[in-house]
Formats: structure tokens, sequence, C-alpha cells
């Protein structure tokens, strides 16, 4: 999927999980069973803000972490 960083990858504020987690969820969102795989993008969180996947917050910090890349599959 494009530009799935502006989800983030963590739940940094309470709710989500880190990584599989939330690339799961993302692609669950997007009709397909799970995730396959998954790239994080560290740190982009100030200049392309992400929101976490399971309140869609933004976080718009340079700690935030989002996503670079998921393959998704069924």
């Amino acid at each position: 999927f494009e530009e799935p960083n502006r989800w983030m990858t963590s739940g940094g504020l309470g709710t989500m999980g880190c990584g599989l987690p939330a690339a799961k969820k993302y692609c669950q969102m997007k009709g397909w069973a799970t995730a396959h795989s998954y790239v994080v993008a560290n740190n982009i969180g100030a200049y392309a803000p992400t929101r976490l996947i399971g309140t869609s917050a933004v976080c718009d910090q340079g700690f935030c972490d989002g996503f670079q890349k998921i393959v998704c599959k069924n």
C-alpha cells in the first residue's frame, strides 16, 4: 500500500501495540486478513504526521514512527 506511513506502528499513546499488531490492523481496515510483512519508517512524525491506528489520534512529533511499506495477505 502507498503511504501507510500515516498510521503509527506504536501504541505510544497507550492503545495498539507495535509493529505486527498495527500492521495487521491496517490490513484488516483495507479488507485483508493479516499483514504478511512490513517496514517501519522511524521518526517521521515531524515531517509526515502519523495517526495512532487504534484511535486515529495525530502524532506530529519527531519520535513518531510509521510504516514505509505494508504487504497484506488473506
